[in-house]
């Protein structure tokens, strides 16, 4: 239950909103997102599966991800999730050329606008 708990502070905190702003925005009470968070240790419970399956949907997110699995990539988009894969294969030397050349791409775009 922790692996979940820690997801969900997490995107909570990627997110950017407060505790009172994620419940609302999906109907329940602050104080379950405190006992899904784990943050109120007497009483922790379980992320039911429907509001985990609506978070995923909400954020773009994976539900393998928010459910801890470390080798999960968060978002389900499929391009990022293929970029990240070619990443993770890369070589250390390969992968600083990749970023040297993302770096590059960005300040060029920055250049357009």
């Amino acid at each position: 239950m922790d692996a979940i708990n820690n997801r969900l502070k997490e995107l909570i905190d990627i997110l950017g909103m407060s505790v009172e702003d994620f419940a609302k925005e999906f109907g329940i009470n602050r104080s379950s997102v405190y006992r899904y968070t784990g943050v109120n240790k007497k009483e922790p419970r379980e992320l039911p599966i429907p509001l985990a399956v609506r978070i995923c949907e909400r954020y773009n997110i994976s539900l393998d991800w928010l459910a801890g699995r470390p080798d999960a990539v968060m978002y389900r988009d499929n391009t990022i999730n293929a970029l990240v894969e070619i990443y993770n294969g890369l070589s250390d030397e390969c992968k600083k050329e990749l970023f040297s050349f993302a770096m590059y791409l960005r300040g060029r775009d920055k250049k357009s606008e």
